[in-house]
């Protein structure tokens, strides 16, 4: 609801800010729709990297108070309020200090009673979260009932004013510009006048500072790092890959400093700079902080570095740019003056003249010249009368546009726009045009020789062009013959010309940087290595190094002698492909060549590397016995399966298929069945899965599946499920093709009317628990869901809040866990029969891609699109020091985070744990006798009511033994009462499951004699049930 509140608040200040710009007779609604649906996105991928603040009313309910002085807690209460986002701090002094109520808060802060409640809640959580951080713990009638009436001093009031009497942040950042308005309501009238007192828990006007000398003796933990020395994310045991040199997520812009030592990236996770020398983030910023549109179009410049090399300049959705301090990545926001620009103005592109003095601002409305203080000197105006992008494509603005290019004297510029986008304009400093180039085709991207005397031109038909800027005549033409199959997909991204003018580079949709040489126009060669698409590029000052970037996230330096890639400083270049061994020794990682590295989870040593040439490896698993690698990806226009020897690095089976049609054609999933015969696959984009028999030297097997996306094999290997977005499960027979059912995925009705992506339930990923009773999926719309494999009922689904955006999804090998990632960039473990959450400290930068549990489920390993792998430990840190005995009714209850976290604890205590488990669970080996079974079976159907209770008692008191007699019965055939009361026990057995399955799990991680003991003779006393066959089978792994 608060969200809806934000995308309706920021469709109407846009509707205020381009008002002037709307032309008569266009229709509003259409306008309205347009925006509002551009707005709701940016929601929806807020929404999915907003972290979810949840505490249940148990741990709210025992929530005490921390022993500190009153002047001490109101300091810091003081202190962490002051720290909370304008948005969540309004509601909070308003509701809990001030005693409104919400509506009246609502009405003081201009947005609805479900906006208020929603960010209240959310605020208290904060409040609660960043003051248990300072060691201070609130009791919750604290926070739900009010703070406090005491003032505090005018710094909090102010900025809590100053938050209110504009909007939030996140709705400034929704509509593209911070638009100041003025709140209607008596409320923030009185706030602002100071009658109401803002302040809540701040220390009274006499009250002594601290005593400045007191030093904080409380050591700080060692910094956990990786082999190079970078700090690890917290529960991060290992990282694979380094983050040197690579942007998290794709980028699309490069900068290299004059003086070569930093190197500036942006991108949709946000601008970061670089220092050259090491590789190593020396700060960044996130996207939400720049205040302008990331999805940055082919030829535009949003963020160019000022000459001087201390300083850089980002364009602003306003009438202003912000100027950005290299060595510390602090911000300055600087303003054009009103009277000079037009309304609505704000600017996307820029471009620095050669001394560094003048600016030039391009946006939808034209070209603004000003000096760093913001100063207008001149303006280009950009006045289009035809549609901005009639051809749709996808790469280019979808609105109007200006992109300035200073020429290399600084004292002229040329400047594209969308009212004649098949010229270039050459202009003077003070506006005026001096001449205009006529272009072939629309224009991309250019750049000026150093001397200035000629521009080379990306065009639309994949051509550079050089021009004369003197005369505007063509002198050269250097056509890009890029091999993709659909035209619409060939792009010229950007165009550089080196310091020397004797290089011209151009970064292309075929994954190339391509070259030419001056003044001989001979092509000179091409620069391969980038995974996806390359957009940024800059030279150094001696013309002999090449850096780049582009959809893949990684920063390259190319040696233009050798054509060659130059090596990190340190680290190697890693992805977001990673796989686990079944016997847990080795984790594997795919580099950024497309090498294979193993390494031992336990130091991060390297043990192998395996490669295939020429293959792009997109997914890869190992065999059960570990003896074999299977590897999915592309070769050129094939699709491509292998299997590779482990220990011999040879590839000793090996598949290739066309793309076809689709030129992004590859493999989505593969699996293994449990034995090792038969190897699944499937390609999103040719609808189908494929099944090898590798003992035999027959073909693949193809089952047609549209849209299919992840595949998972039984536990005996006899069926396959697939999944897709065509919403179903499909289950096959491996061994000959053939359907055997499917399965429609219908959202429950619990979750129906929400947006139109939450209710969406295409199927993204799909694993099979190693005990064969369950099978997982994740959908689009960000559930997990648990079905029973025999009946496909539903055992839980559960809104994750994270949208999927691969077939990331895993059990562990205990079938406890379910694993998931996605748009989240973040790792989440969840129990695996009731779908609550268990874990959530497995952090990256990107979208996760893979996540894979280790063999004895204490790690899990993911892969990311920061081009990073991390191995995390699953064990919480806070564990409760009760003993194993009083630990047991929360290891078999129905809190699951409660269960997860005795389970751990139990672990610490291993022989206290067995002791326990063996005493408490003496009921799960009581037995029966068949013939009483029977009879207490039977007496459910007494016409005595006290008859049928006692039977029913009798029962659940041995519930595991008389689980078969009850099955028995319903195959029979029942009355309706004894029908309802069978169902009821079952119900109430398949409820225990969870806890018999946590047993079960923790004896066999246990290991020791006594453990095994106790596993022994819960199989030989439930030799046909669930229980023993669960514990049969924990005795028999390896």
């Amino acid at each position: 609801e608060a969200d809806a509140e934000d995308a309706f608040q920021a469709t109407f200040l846009a509707l205020i800010r381009q008002a002037p710009k709307i032309h008569a007779g266009r229709p509003l609604a259409g306008w309205l729709h347009t925006v509002a649906t551009r707005i709701a996105r940016k929601v929806q991928v807020r929404a999915l990297r907003r972290p979810v603040l949840a505490v249940s009313d148990a741990a709210a309910a025992a929530d005490t108070s921390a022993e500190v002085s009153s002047h001490e807690l109101l300091s810091a209460v003081d202190a962490t309020i002051a720290r909370l986002p304008a948005r969540l701090r309004g509601p909070i002094v308003l509701c809990c200090v001030e005693g409104l109520t919400r509506d009246e808060a609502a009405e003081a802060l201009g947005c609805s009673v479900a906006a208020v409640k929603s960010r209240l809640e959310r605020g208290r959580l904060m409040l609660r979260r960043l003051l248990e951080k300072r060691g201070v713990a609130l009791p919750a009638a604290f926070l739900a009932l009010g703070l406090g009436t005491a003032r505090v001093g005018a710094g909090l009031r102010d900025k809590t004013v100053a938050g209110l009497a504009q909007p939030s942040p996140a709705v400034a950042e929704l509509v593209g510009a911070p638009v100041r308005w003025k709140l209607i309501g008596t409320g923030l009238a009185l706030l602002a006048t100071g009658v109401i007192g803002l302040g809540v828990l701040g220390l009274p006007r006499d009250t002594p500072p601290k005593d400045p000398s007191a030093k904080d003796v409380t050591p700080k933990p060692a910094e956990h790092v990786d082999r190079l020395g970078d700090p690890l994310p917290d529960a991060a045991l290992l990282r694979l890959g380094t983050g040197r040199f690579r942007h998290p997520g794709s980028a699309n812009i490069l900068a290299l400093s004059p003086d070569e030592t930093t190197v500036l990236t942006l991108g949709w996770e946000g601008l970061y700079a670089w220092d050259t020398a090491s590789g190593k983030d020396r700060w960044h910023a996130d996207g939400g902080s720049l205040h302008t549109d990331l999805n940055v179009s082919v030829g535009r410049v949003p963020i160019v570095i000022l000459p001087d090399g201390k300083q850089a300049v980002s364009g602003y959705m306003a009438p202003a740019f912000q100027v950005w301090d290299l060595a510390t990545g602090k911000a300055e926001l600087r303003r054009i003056p009103p009277d000079s620009l037009q309304p609505g103005e704000y600017f996307e592109s820029l471009d620095v003249s050669k001394d560094g003095k003048t600016l030039a601002l391009g946006g939808p409305n034209g070209v603004v010249l000003c000096d760093l203080d913001g100063k207008v000197s001149a303006r280009i105006a950009n006045a289009p009368a035809v549609p901005q992008n009639p051809n749709n494509d996808r790469l280019l603005a979808w609105r109007d546009w200006s992109y300035p290019r200073f020429a290399p004297d600084g004292k002229s510029l040329s400047v594209a726009s969308s009212d004649s986008m098949t010229e270039l304009r050459l202009c003077k400093l003070d506006g005026t045009e001096s001449r205009r180039i006529a272009l072939s085709k629309r224009y991309l991207d250019s750049a000026f020789s150093p001397d200035g005397t000629l521009i080379a031109i990306a065009e639309r038909d994949d051509t550079v062009r050089v021009y004369e800027t003197a005369t505007g005549q063509r002198k050269y033409e250097w056509p890009i013959k890029i091999t993709r199959k659909q035209a619409n997909e060939n792009y010229i991204f950007k165009v550089v010309w080196s310091p020397d003018g004797k290089t011209v580079a151009a970064a292309a949709s075929d994954k190339l940087i391509h070259l030419w040489e001056m003044p001989s126009v001979k092509t000179a060669g091409e620069l391969r290595g980038h995974g996806w698409y390359p957009w940024g590029l800059a030279f150094t000052k001696d013309s002999k190094t090449l850096y780049s970037t582009g959809w893949d996230g990684d920063i390259r330096r190319w040696d233009l002698a050798t054509k060659k890639q130059l090596p990190l400083p340190q680290g190697i270049r890693g992805s977001a492909l990673v796989a686990y061994a079944p016997d847990g020794r080795t984790v594997a990682y795919a580099d950024g060549d497309g090498n294979l590295r193993l390494v031992d989870p336990k130091n991060g040593q390297e043990r192998k590397v395996l490669s295939v040439p020429g293959l792009s490896p997109d997914q890869m698993t190992f065999s059960p016995d570990v003896r074999s690698l299977a590897v999915g990806g592309t070769s050129g226009d094939k699709v491509t399966v292998c299997v590779l020897n482990i220990e011999t690095g040879a590839v000793t089976k090996r598949w290739d298929w066309p793309k076809g049609n689709d030129p992004h054609a590859s493999v989505e999933d593969l699996a293994f069945s449990a034995d090792g015969r038969r190897l699944a696959t499937v390609s999103f984009r040719q609808s189908t899965a494929r099944v090898w028999d590798l003992t035999a030297n027959k073909d693949a097997l193809i089952l047609k599946h549209p849209e299919v996306y992840g595949v998972a094999f039984s536990l005996d290997g006899k069926t396959l499920v697939t999944c897709g977005w065509d919403r179903k499960l499909k289950f096959w027979d491996p061994a000959e093709g053939k359907l055997k059912k499917e399965f429609p995925v219908v959202l429950p009705k619990e979750f129906v009317g929400g947006n139109g992506v939450r209710d969406d339930v295409r199927v993204f990923g799909v694993a099979w628990s190693p005990d064969g009773t369950r099978i997982a999926a994740t959908d689009l719309g960000g559930r997990l869901w648990i079905w029973d494999v025999d009946t496909m009922k539903v055992r839980a689904v559960t809104d994750t809040r994270d949208i999927p955006r691969y077939n990331t999804i895993a059990f562990s090998p205990d079938g406890l866990w379910v694993a998931t990632g996605g748009a989240s960039a973040q790792a989440m473990v969840w129990d695996g029969w009731t779908g609550q959450k268990v874990w959530e400290h497995g952090t990256h930068k990107a979208d996760l891609y893979k996540v894979c549990f280790g063999r004895d489920s204490r790690t899990l390993l993911s892969g990311a699109e920061d081009g990073l792998g991390y191995l995390w430990d699953l064990r919480p840190k806070d564990l409760p020091a009760d003993a194993p005995a009083a630990l047991w009714p929360s290891l078999g209850g129905p809190d699951a985070p409660a269960a997860y976290r005795a389970f751990w604890a139990m672990l610490e205590k291993p022989d206290a744990a067995v002791a326990a488990i063996a005493e408490q669970g003496k009921a799960f080996t009581a037995t029966v006798e068949p013939a009483q079974a029977r009879q207490w079976v039977a007496d459910l159907d007494s016409p005595k009511f006290a008859a049928r209770e006692t039977a029913e008692k009798e029962l659940s008191a041995r519930l595991r033994a008389s689980v078969p007699y009850l099955r028995e019965a319903l195959e029979k055939g029942t009355s309706a009462e004894q029908r309802s009361r069978v169902e009821k026990l079952l119900n109430e057995w398949d409820g225990l499951r969870p806890r018999w399955a946590r047993v079960v799990s923790l004896l066999a991680h246990v290991g020791t004699p006594a453990a095994k003991d106790v596993l022994r003779s819960w199989a030989e006393a439930d030799p046909d049930g669930d229980l023993g066959r669960a514990a049969k089978a924990a005795l028999t792994k390896p």
